[in-house]
């Protein structure tokens, strides 16, 4: 069923420079109705055009600025559907706005009814932003790249290969790395198995001591299987785990570096990777020789993951770009009065997808 908006010029928005409201501003928040849009790094009250005629523009003491008609409708969309978001194309800002709408709803039901028309014209437009571009936004994270160049899919097991740190517990690498693959905040783990190099049985003891420290405090998914090898098992290793992380900085453990090398020549499986977190600080942190000769029997460089990363940031780019001239062409619909024929916005489904390529050895 088609939306119409009755006259676009009757919205209004509010958007304030700061979260830290004047006095005057929240006086006149506690005499008023509106509907709140903000997000966690930004305040923004929306209403009918006759919402804010008495509202305290310049007596107050703060940045504030207000947006009528298909500017405030557009702002709108750019801040829920995440492109005014630091993480750009997450949806944690649209969550929250439908949370507040419904406490709005119940709240203030005349005020409600005004805006009901413009708020259903949002919804219809933003998922059907994301479903066309946004959702194809890959997050821009040094992890997110590693996990890509690394070829790790759902299910793999993981062997990470770090140092202690001075304190007696794994590096921040190592810990990092970990918390990266054994993430218990979307509920689906993203791998089955992760295993940690020991270098003797005190190092086992630390780890496994910290491992179940993360799994009592629910930092990693419970349904993960964690154990620590003996570095004598490495010949083992290598043909039972599909992914391999070295988390220390190259030339920090030389002799586990060595058997590691000897133990991946030597090989049957083939179609695992070892990837390398860290260059050597002696190379300005770039990767030795022997192991960049080393890459097409399956080693990634740190290289490779900033590589990696400027073409994720060149992939966003063009989305946010086709995101916002999506946006526009929904705008000029909704100022006609009409809701926007979506099937007439053509997108090349060949920018929707990335396959990241990394420089051969």
């Amino acid at each position: 069923m088609n939306v119409y908006i009755p006259n676009l010029s009757d919205l209004a928005l509010v958007h304030f420079g700061s979260k830290n409201l004047c006095s005057m501003v929240r006086e006149w928040a506690g005499a008023n109705s509106f509907a709140p849009l903000e997000s966690c790094a930004r305040q923004v009250w929306a209403g009918h055009s006759s919402t804010f005629k008495d509202f305290p523009f310049n007596e107050a003491e703060q940045d504030i600025s207000m947006l009528t008609g298909s500017q405030a409708y557009q702002f709108a969309l750019e801040l829920l559907t995440g492109l005014k978001s630091e993480r750009v194309g997450e949806n944690h800002v649209v969550r929250q706005f439908r949370e507040k709408w419904e406490q709005f709803r119940s709240e203030h039901p005349s005020l409600e009814e005004k805006l009901r028309p413009y708020m259903e014209a949002l919804e219809k437009d933003i998922g059907q932003i994301r479903s066309k571009i946004i959702d194809h936004i890959i997050p821009f994270r040094y992890q997110k790249a590693l996990q890509i160049v690394s070829g790790q899919s759902k299910g793999d097991k993981i062997l990470v290969v770090g140092h202690m740190a001075k304190t007696g517990e794994p590096s921040d690498d190592m810990k990092e790395t970990i918390h990266f693959l054994g993430n218990n905040r979307n509920g689906r783990p993203l791998v089955n198995e992760i295993a940690v190099i020991a270098m003797n049985v005190s190092e086992a003891k630390a780890i496994c001591a910290w491992i179940k420290t993360q799994q009592n405090q629910k930092r990693i998914h419970p349904d993960i299987i964690i154990n620590v090898i003996d570095k004598d098992d490495l010949a083992i290793a290598v043909e039972v785990y599909d992914r391999f992380y070295m988390t220390s900085t190259l030339g920090k453990n030389i002799d586990l570096e060595e058997e590691l090398k000897f133990a991946w020549k030597k090989r049957m499986k083939t179609n695992n990777t070892i990837t390398l977190l860290r260059g050597q600080p002696e190379l300005r942190g770039n990767t030795p020789e022997d192991w960049v000769d080393m890459k097409a029997s399956g080693v990634r460089i740190a290289e490779d993951i900033w590589e990696a990363l400027g073409q994720i940031k060149t992939h966003n780019s063009k989305l946010v770009s086709l995101a916002n001239e999506m946006i526009e062409f929904c705008c000029r619909s909704r100022e006609a009065g009409s809701s926007p024929q979506y099937k007439n916005f053509k997108v090349d489904k060949a920018c929707l997808s990335l396959q990241v390529s990394v420089s051969p050895s």
